[in-house]
């Protein structure tokens, strides 16, 4: 329940930058709070991802979303989406389905660093379930 609490959190905080700017700062939690101050990544260069080509996107800022996605059980240290511990997090055949059906072109995506795989992790996540 954790893992999807987490999960929950972390995709609704990165997903929807504009409309909960004020309740995304109220949201924070230390984990992402963690992250963001360990990799000096300020929340604004969170909101600004869907503004950036990813080339354009600071490491830090790609390490920070990293972090959080791993410190949230996402992805693991190289980035990679962990579907199927995601999957484990549901009893119901449907949502393991879904997840399946979904997410699974999101793993071992390759970007130039685990960071980048990271983000570009996050970005498919987005891509296949939110759009």
């Amino acid at each position: 329940m954790k893992s999807y609490l987490a999960f929950t959190l972390v995709l609704g905080c990165l997903l929807e930058p504009i409309t909960a700017t004020i309740s995304l700062r109220r949201l924070l939690r230390p984990g992402v709070s963690e992250c963001l101050s360990y990799h000096s990544v300020e929340l604004d260069d969170l909101l600004a991802l869907n503004d950036r080509p990813i080339i354009a996107i600071d490491l830090h800022v790609k390490c920070a979303v990293k972090c959080f996605l791993k410190n949230a059980g996402i992805v693991d240290d190289q980035g990679d989406l962990q579907l199927a511990e995601i999957m484990d997090i549901f009893n119901d055949t449907i949502i393991k389905n879904f997840l399946f059906h979904h997410l699974s072109e999101c793993q071992n995506l390759d970007g130039e660093s685990t960071c980048e795989t990271g983000l570009l992790t996050l970005l498919c996540i987005r891509k296949h379930l939110f759009s």
